[in-house]
């Protein structure tokens, strides 16, 4: 194979991906994928609260309130890197009042919290031919799911830390068992998380929820380009913050932390949404090589 011949592949290679993008940029744009990423940050707005009032109270009723708490906000934070302060206050009102919570307050909050997540599994469909696109019913069932997804992923997190608490103890009881906690270890252990549950995230969302078949490649494309997107665009973003540039408070006083939080749910839900086409384009379902004419 002469060099002309390895160029000439490449070349090819660049053209599709090219096209991959120019027909997902074409398809976002004609779906509404941005007003879709504004109705995304309202619904989230009106999910967020009920979602951790259920999540605080189920979980205070297994684990202590105080822990709980600290994990629900680890939880948020890790995804919302903003408004920590409006979600710790919140958190603290959520532990004095649970108690004045029913059983009928707790289903009414649990469908409330879905809410974001089926507006999420619409738009992610949306991406999709109409025939694999999921119906009302089962996109309320899938905002359900997701969210006892995540009050499962609260009790997890919280073992894991209560294993790691118990292996610290009697790390030097044990021969070897010091190595897991070495800094380095534990450094790359982090950097990896860091990474590799966004992009399971994604890679979930775009696999299972298109009723169409969706290939892994696919799938794996969209979520190593789209979680390489959302991580930059949140390091860029909470750069702005402490950077001194962004002046929220001056124009929005004490609702300063709502209008930060908004709008980073917004970025957050348009790549979000992006990848979803950028799958679909990727699995042939858009018209990737448009006609010469």
């Amino acid at each position: 194979m002469t060099e002309n011949d390895i160029l000439k592949i490449i070349w090819s290679k660049v053209r599709v991906i090219y096209n991959i993008f120019r027909a997902s940029a074409k398809s976002f744009q004609q779906e509404g994928g941005a007003r879709g990423a504004a109705g995304m940050a309202y619904y989230t707005l009106f999910s967020l609260f009920p979602l951790l009032i259920v999540m605080v109270t189920i979980g205070s009723y297994f684990i202590d309130g105080s822990q709980t708490s600290s994990r629900v906000t680890q939880l948020v934070i890790s995804v919302i890197p903003v408004g920590q302060d409006l979600v710790e206050r919140n958190i603290e009102r959520i532990l004095i009042l649970r108690n004045s919570i029913g059983i009928l307050g707790l289903i009414g909050l649990l469908w409330s919290g879905s809410n974001a997540f089926s507006m999420m599994v619409h738009h992610i469909t949306s991406a999709w031919p109409i025939d694999e696109r999921r119906t009302f019913f089962q996109m309320r069932l899938f905002g359900l799911a997701m969210v006892i997804i995540m009050i499962l992923g609260l009790f997890f997190l919280t073992m894991s830390s209560t294993v790691l608490n118990v292996l610290t103890k009697y790390q030097e009881a044990a021969p070897g068992l010091e190595l897991l906690f070495n800094n380095w270890i534990g450094e790359i252990g982090t950097k990896v998380f860091y990474w590799v549950l966004p992009f399971m995230f994604f890679y979930s969302l775009y696999r299972i929820i298109p009723m169409g078949r969706v290939p892994i490649k696919a799938a794996g494309f969209s979520s190593l380009v789209i979680t390489i997107i959302w991580r930059l665009a949140s390091n860029a973003f909470q750069w702005y913050l402490g950077s001194g540039f962004a002046r929220y408070e001056v124009i929005f006083g004490s609702l300063s932390s709502i209008a930060i939080l908004l709008l980073w749910i917004y970025i957050s839900s348009a790549i979000l949404f992006f990848g979803a086409h950028l799958c679909a384009a990727s699995a042939g379902k858009l018209d990737v090589f448009p006609a010469r004419s």
